[in-house]
């Protein structure tokens, strides 16, 4: 491949402004162009599709307009991926260790207002390099999870550390761009300059361990010019070895989606600059197939169920209010009830959705850790969410307890029966919201939720004491 023409580079820098601006518009079409990107970029933020957009865009003008090689660029990369992730590994191990979270559980950490989720397969701990590069420059994206509420529990050099290896990452990878594009097929510099993109975001959200990673290094390592004698012996068995210990600890193969399809894309990309032989096309042809596939059954579950009409005597309850509201939305898409009470469609606060009548659980067990506290009891009101709420202490690190929540039956269930999808794990993420808020204003001013579900099992639990032992206070 040669330098990229002015008109291309011209026309990329275009189309990504245009997906940008789609991707803010107050519309349904942001939901399918956000929908798109993400699964390129496995998040539902629209964060990780600007980024990917922006990266694209400066790696076109990069190769555009860049003559001079740097040979020490693609080990520099390297050198920062291996500290990043590393330090990021590190931080997320000592986290779910200082709060005796078994390695299998995922939480939800509050702080005031503010939320991040982690765990072992994917955690925000290493966003505090963006929470302290943006207390840096005095800067605060709205919306966005920057891992804030992780900062008093991550040391400030480690966050530092990963924003240093983030940046001299992507300042390598570009750096890298012209001599890979001088001696590599077209497709296989689109190839470096994505998963060189979803490496180094992943590097600080997600962690070494989240879904994606592992096919996204391998792939970088095969563009990168890694020896082939063993590559793909090793590559195979280190697929195989993440594989299994994500099945160990989650039991939740369908989620491995995540996992199979930027796999699948990246080993297209990466036929698509091979010699055209018959095996090459017919497994290219496959893998469009499975692709193509996996993207439909995702689009069925995560997209339509958003902006296709929902079915009558639909109802929407929204608890912004100290009253619920309801709502009829007989007819209309799930984006208009959300957008109706001002809610974002990917993660609503306030908002249930009662769409169908299949049934599930009303009752949530939820192991909750006392982090700080504003009130000397703790005080759990029911709400109209939450209409009966029982606690009682455990023998776990600092004030963990552990929390009977019960919903009323005429709302949506906690947990649905059968595959869930956007809208049932919307209402999940607004149950949790009407928890915190249970405890905010109960006393309690920093806290950790982990839900006891069955994908977040609590096969290693807490031993109950009894109901006269002390809990806040320790």
């Amino acid at each position: 491949m040669t330098r990229l023409s002015l008109r291309g580079a011209t026309a990329l820098t275009c189309g990504a402004i245009a997906l940008a601006a789609l991707l803010k518009f107050d519309h349904e079409i942001a939901l399918w162009v956000q929908f798109t990107l993400g699964k390129l970029a496995y998040s539902t933020s629209n964060g990780a599709a600007l980024f990917l957009l922006l990266f694209c865009t400066v790696a076109a003008w990069r190769v555009q307009l860049g003559r001079r090689e740097y040979a020490f660029a693609l080990p520099t990369l390297w050198c920062a991926l291996l500290l990043g992730n590393g330090v990021h590994g590190w931080l997320t191990v000592r986290y779910l260790q200082e709060m005796r979270i078994p390695l299998s559980q995922h939480i939800y950490h509050w702080s005031g207002e503010s939320y991040s989720f982690t765990g072992l397969f994917h955690s925000h701990l290493g966003k505090t390099a963006f929470a302290v590069m943006a207390q840096a420059v005095e800067w605060q994206a709205a919306g966005y999870d920057s891992g804030g509420v992780f900062l008093t529990w991550v040391p400030h050099w480690a966050a530092w550390t990963l924003g240093v290896a983030f940046v001299l990452g992507c300042v390598a990878c570009l750096l890298a761009l012209p001599s890979l594009a001088r001696r590599r097929h077209p497709a296989h510099v689109v190839l470096f300059v994505v998963a060189g993109a979803l490496a180094l975001r992943g590097m600080v959200d997600g962690g070494p361990l989240a879904l994606g990673m592992p096919p996204i290094l391998i792939a970088l390592a095969w563009v990168s010019g890694a020896p082939r004698r063993a590559f793909w012996s090793v590559s195979a068995l280190l697929l195989g070895a993440y594989a299994a210990l994500w099945l160990s600890l989650t039991n939740a193969l369908p989620a491995l989606g995540g996992f199979l399809f930027p796999l699948g894309f990246m080993t297209w990309l990466g036929l698509v600059g091979r010699q055209r032989t018959f095996s090459v096309h017919l497994a290219r042809l496959l893998l469009v197939g499975l692709l193509t596939a996996m993207l439909a059954l995702d689009a069925d579950d995560n997209l339509l169920t958003l902006v296709a009409p929902l079915p009558p005597h639909c109802q929407a309850v929204n608890f912004a209010q100290s009253q619920a509201v309801l709502w009829d939305c007989s007819g209309q898409t799930a984006w208009q009830v959300y957008r109706h009470f001002a809610e974002d469609p990917r993660k609503p606060h306030f908002t249930l959705i009662m769409a169908t009548a299949r049934g599930g659980v009303y009752q949530l067990p939820v192991g909750v850790l006392l982090v700080d506290t504003w009130a000397p009891e703790l005080t759990l009101k029911p709400t109209p969410a939450w209409q009966q709420l029982a606690w009682v202490p455990a023998t776990s690190a600092g004030g963990w307890l552990r929390i009977e929540a019960h919903a009323s039956q005429q709302w949506a269930p906690v947990l649905a029966a059968g595959q869930s999808n956007a809208i049932s794990r919307n209402n999940y993420n607004v149950y949790l919201w009407e928890l915190a808020r249970v405890l905010l204003r109960g006393g309690v001013s920093e806290f950790v939720l982990m839900p006891h579900t069955a994908g977040n099992s609590q096969r290693q639990g807490f031993t109950l004491l009894g109901d006269d032992d002390s809990l806040l206070g320790r």
